[in-house]
C-alpha cells in the first residue's frame, strides 16, 4: 500500500502496543493493507497463502448498491422465521440498469402518486455523490420509460443508478437529519464469522430538515461534510457525533430508555441478513489463497421511531478522522480488528 497509508496504519496499530514493522517488499509482509479497489485487485493477484489482507474477495456484492439490492431481494425467498423481514429495514429499491425492474418501478411510482418521493443513487459511488431526490413523479416515469440502457453522467463517467423510496420521517437531531455508520468486521464467510464494533459514527446535516428544497445538500445529506477532508471539527457540538452522544440525546429529549440496546440489536439483525444474502455469491468467487478479512460500514438512517433503515454498505474504513467526538474510534476499531484477525 502507499507509504502514507502504511505509516498511518502503523500509527493506529502501535496505539494498541502491537509490534509492527513496515517492510519494503510485499512478499515479506504478514499483513497487507490496501485502500483503493485497483490496489486491492492487484494485490490479490500475487498474494501468498500465509498473508493477511484487509479485504474480502468479491466484496463488490456488499459495496455496490445495485448488486447488494439484487442480492437482498433474491435472498428474501429463503428467509427463515427468526430473521427480520426485508421491507422492515430496506426501502423499496429498483436497479435501473434492468428493464424489468424499471417497469416495476414505474408501477410503484404510479401507486404512490404524489405521496411518493424517490432518491436516485449511483450504484458504484458513495458519500452522497451523484444523489438526486425527485418528487415529480411524471418526470420520473417519463425518464424510466426509455427503452435503451439508462445511465447518467456522474463525475465524468457513466454510472448505473438505483431508485429507492425516500425516507420521509427521519429521526431528527436538533431538527436535522442524520446518518449512522456502524462498523463491522467480517472474518470469514465459511463458517460465517462477523462482529459488530461497539461504537458508531453519526454525521448530521448542516441545515434543518424539511420535505422540500430537495437540491439543497445541507438539508438532505450528511455526507457533504466529507467534501472538505481537511476540516477538523474541534467543537464537541459539531455535526459529527459518536453513538453514545446520540443515545444520550434520545434519552434526554425523547425520554426513551434502553434505546442503545434496541438499535444495536436491530443493526445486528440487518448485518446478519446482508451477510447471508451475499454469502454464496462471494464464496462462489473466492480464491483459495491468502487470508482476507474486511472492515465495513453499515450506513443506516433512523426513522422517528428509531428504526434503522439500510442506506448502503461502505467498504473501508476511511482513516479520515474529522471530529474530536470520534478521535479514538477509528484507531481503536483498526486495533481490535487486526488483533482478532491475527
Amino acid at each position: 500500500c502507499s507509504s502514507d497509508l502504511a505509516q498511518l496504519a502503523k500509527k493506529y496499530l502501535l496505539c494498541n502496543n502491537l509490534d509492527v514493522l513496515l517492510v519494503d517488499e510485499r512478499s515479506d509482509a504478514d499483513l497487507i493493507w490496501a485502500r483503493t479497489m485497483d490496489e486491492y485487485d492487484n494485490l490479490y493477484s500475487d498474494i501468498k497463502q500465509f498473508q493477511l489482507i484487509n479485504k474480502i474477495y468479491a466484496q463488490g456484492f456488499l459495496s455496490s448498491k445495485s448488486l447488494l439490492s439484487n442480492s437482498l431481494y433474491e435472498y428474501e425467498r429463503f428467509v427463515t422465521k427468526d430473521q427480520i423481514a426485508l421491507d422492515s429495514f430496506y426501502k423499496k429499491t429498483f436497479d435501473l440498469s434492468d428493464l424489468e425492474q424499471r417497469e416495476k418501478a414505474i408501477k410503484a411510482i404510479k401507486e404512490r402518486k404524489k405521496e411518493g418521493v424517490w432518491i436516485m443513487k449511483p450504484a458504484g459511488l458513495s458519500e452522497g455523490r451523484g444523489v438526486k431526490i425527485i418528487d415529480d413523479h411524471k418526470k420520473l416515469i417519463k425518464m424510466l420509460q426509455k427503452k435503451d440502457k439508462l445511465t447518467f453522467d456522474c463525475e465524468g463517467r457513466e454510472e448505473n443508478y438505483i431508485l429507492q423510496e425516500y425516507i420521509k420521517n427521519p429521526f431528527l437531531i436538533e431538527g436535522r437529519k442524520s446518518e449512522c455508520r456502524f462498523y463491522f468486521l467480517i472474518l470469514s464467510f465459511n463458517p460465517m464469522k462477523v462482529l459488530l464494533f461497539s461504537d458508531a459514527q453519526v454525521e448530521i446535516a448542516l441545515e434543518e430538515f424539511k420535505m422540500s428544497d430537495y437540491d439543497n445538500d445541507g438539508v438532505h445529506k450528511s455526507k457533504d461534510l466529507r467534501e472538505d477532508r481537511n476540516r477538523y471539527y474541534e467543537d464537541v457540538n459539531n455535526p459529527i457525533w459518536n453513538f453514545k452522544m446520540v443515545v444520550d440525546y434520545v434519552e434526554k429529549e425523547c425520554k426513551e430508555k434502553e434505546c442503545r440496546r434496541g438499535i444495536k440489536t436491530r443493526v445486528e439483525e440487518i448485518i446478519k441478513y446482508v451477510c447471508c444474502a451475499v454469502r454464496k455469491k462471494i464464496l462462489d468467487r473466492s480464491l483459495d489463497k491468502g487470508l482476507g478479512f474486511g472492515i465495513y460500514g453499515l450506513d443506516v438512517i433512523l426513522d422517528e421511531d428509531l428504526n434503522p433503515w439500510l442506506v448502503e454498505v461502505q467498504r473501508g474504513p476511511s482513516m479520515w478522522i474529522p471530529s474530536i467526538n470520534i478521535k479514538t474510534m477509528i484507531p481503536t476499531m483498526v486495533n481490535e480488528a487486526v488483533s482478532i484477525a491475527f
